[in-house]
């Protein structure tokens, strides 16, 4: 912040209480940490005297990765399927490394996908994989060597393929915001992070909370209770 007073720019926003004493900050924003992030990032425009409510995160399609997703659908379900439903298991390999366990385990998994198939047979489920959840696909497809997987490699185009499923099952990971960015519905699973800060509480976006702030202790059926509510 000292660096930020010291550079001289006369327009200067940024997270304080309001009071002297800030000299870094020409124009302090309140801080409130228990909202949704997106629009707790919002209200820093605050500072520039825009007023206007924050909406919910939106992305445009390429049409480039819209045609890529359509593509990757039929290389998967053939041409008659349309509707299908993903699941986005990984997490980024940094948190993990720092311990934040967010990776919920992929026997338990299967048992939700066994669960989702016997309720709708007919809607197809789909994998897929990022450049780090090789490892994590092996122990799908050990126990369910038919199952679809597709592996974008392009953000453009995991964001279309998010954009033409008729649900989302991830992490709290990336995914995950780019399914509210083109509303599709998701259920979301959570450990040590807060879904109210993570997600909308507008929209069909669902969380599941681990107990004790632990992904691992969310039973399969309580996924698909929140999948197929009664």
């Amino acid at each position: 912040k000292l660096l930020l007073w010291l550079t001289g720019i006369p327009k200067r926003v940024g997270y304080a209480p309001p009071g002297p004493g800030r000299p870094w900050l020409t124009d302090p924003v309140p801080l409130k940490p228990a909202q949704y992030a997106a629009q707790m990032y919002h209200d820093l425009v605050q500072g520039f005297g825009i007023a206007a409510p924050a909406g919910l995160p939106q992305i445009r399609l390429k049409k480039a990765d819209l045609e890529w997703a359509e593509q990757e659908r039929k290389r998967l379900l053939g041409d008659a399927a349309q509707d299908y439903v993903l699941l986005h298991p990984g997490a980024s390999q940094l948190l993990q490394e720092k311990g934040i366990q967010k990776i919920y385990p992929s026997a338990n998994w299967v048992k939700v996908i066994k669960g989702f198939r016997e309720q709708r047979p007919e809607l197809p489920l789909v994998l897929v994989v990022g450049p780090e959840d090789e490892q994590l696909a092996e122990g799908f497809l050990a126990q369910l060597p038919e199952l679809p997987v597709s592996r974008p490699v392009r953000l453009g185009q995991l964001a279309a393929l998010i954009g033409g499923a008729t649900l989302l099952l991830c992490a709290d990971s990336a995914p995950m915001h780019l399914a509210v960015a083109v509303q599709t519905p998701l259920v979301a699973l959570f450990g040590p992070t807060d879904p109210l800060r993570l997600l909308p509480s507008e929209g069909p976006f669902r969380a599941v909370k681990g107990a004790d702030g632990k992904v691992e202790s969310i039973a399969p059926e309580q996924i698909l209770q929140v999948i197929f509510p009664a």
